[in-house]
């Protein structure tokens, strides 16, 4: 992985709190007015900001500070007991974490180990351990036969993509097959068994039952996160001398393989992260370094893009197709507290579900429980 890749991935948002939590990064966000949930102000999809939002009339050509000038100081709740059940007891953090086989599926970022245990909790079992030493773990995702999950090595080698078939996660060593062995892979993301990914700047794709990778398209850009979104491909570009300040647009290719569309271009210095893919919904998290953030939401159809929920960090999020689940930080080394929240993605009251001490990298949601990862082992809450 290129340096100014590494440096834009493991410090996303530039605030020290995401790069904190996830120790090698991700992150993404969300309401509107301090306390509440309710909302959605409607930005325009073209670019031009010649919308109303939150009631006030914003012109066209207006920086982002007008933009986010109306929101009210988001205020966290952060009182309480610790949320959820500590099913899985582990000393390191999921950087992934997934359903599959049955299994709570997970990948951690020292020495790129990954782990499985039954969803009603028991120890983890090791399903994979790279024998690099000082490999990390990327990303892992979950395709309709296979696993596939990335592999990030320290000493500035080619990186690898690796995949093992998910009717094999109840046998004692699962094997894994290697299926691209050179490069800085990052942003994995499968459609079926059609697997895509970007290598500093070019998306590329593995379609099922080739051997062959193919250029989706050669962006020349950071490429900050890839979502599938009604069948087609969305992604969070931004040039490389922006990626900390800011920048980013949206853009789309659909499931007929047309060129790279604009679905929404950049806006000064608003920086967007981590997106999320739907049949129905594309979302993702933006503003500025130092806030306020939001999440938004705009449909897979086209249309207005909309706030959601206004944020602290966000470090992980999830959905089960009809609510999006989030971990918000708030504080700073030893005093970390994760906010869990909750928004219908058609957008309206959202709720919060509780705190949790220490930072939330990864969540998943399965049959009605929400499941996250901290510094002690895998939680659940029955929602």
């Amino acid at each position: 992985m290129s340096g100014q890749a590494k440096l834009a991935r493991y410090a996303p948002f530039a605030i020290g709190a995401v790069a904190l939590v996830v120790g090698l990064g991700l992150a993404l966000s969300p309401t509107l007015t301090g306390g509440g949930e309710a909302g959605r102000s409607p930005l325009p999809l073209d670019g031009g900001l010649d919308a109303t939002v939150d009631g006030s009339p914003v012109q066209d050509g207006a920086t982002t500070e007008q933009v986010d000038e109306p929101l009210a100081r988001y205020v966290p709740d952060l009182t309480g007991e610790d949320l959820g059940e500590l099913i899985v007891e582990s000393k390191t953090s999921a950087h992934s974490l997934l359903v599959a086989g049955g299994l709570l599926v997970w990948l951690t970022t020292d020495q790129a180990t990954i782990y499985g245990a039954p969803l009603d909790g028991g120890p983890g079992r090791r399903l994979f351990a790279s024998t690099v030493p000082e490999a990390f773990g990327g990303t892992l995702v979950r395709g309709e036969r296979e696993l596939y999950w990335s592999v990030e090595r320290a000493d500035g080698k080619a990186e690898s993509i690796l995949a093992m078939a998910q009717r094999d996660l109840s046998v004692p060593k699962p094997a894994s097959r290697q299926i691209a062995k050179e490069g800085s892979p990052d942003n994995l993301l499968a459609m079926g068994d059609d697997l895509y990914w970007s290598d500093q700047g070019v998306i590329m794709t593995l379609p099922a039952g080739e051997t062959e990778p193919r250029v989706v398209a050669d962006r020349k850009q950071l490429i900050a996160g890839m979502a599938v979104v009604d069948g087609g491909l969305a992604w969070l570009e931004v040039p490389y001398e922006h990626a900390v300040q800011g920048g980013h647009a949206v853009m789309s290719l659909g499931s007929d393989g047309d060129s790279p569309r604009t679905l929404v271009p950049p806006q000064g210095k608003r920086r967007r992260e981590l997106l999320l893919g739907t049949d129905r919904w594309l979302v993702w998290v933006e503003g500025q370094a130092d806030g306020p953030w939001v999440l938004v939401q705009m449909s897979a159809a086209g249309g207005p893009v909309r706030r959601l929920a206004q944020t602290g960090a966000v470090t992980a999020l999830s959905t089960d197709g009809s609510w999006l689940y989030w971990a918000e930080l708030h504080g700073e080394g030893e005093q970390v507290v994760t906010v869990l929240r909750a928004v219908p993605l058609e957008g309206g009251e959202g709720k919060r579900l509780g705190r949790d001490s220490g930072p939330v990298p990864a969540l998943a949601v399965h049959a009605g429980k929400l499941f996250w990862s901290t510094g002690r082992g895998l939680k659940r809450l029955a929602l």
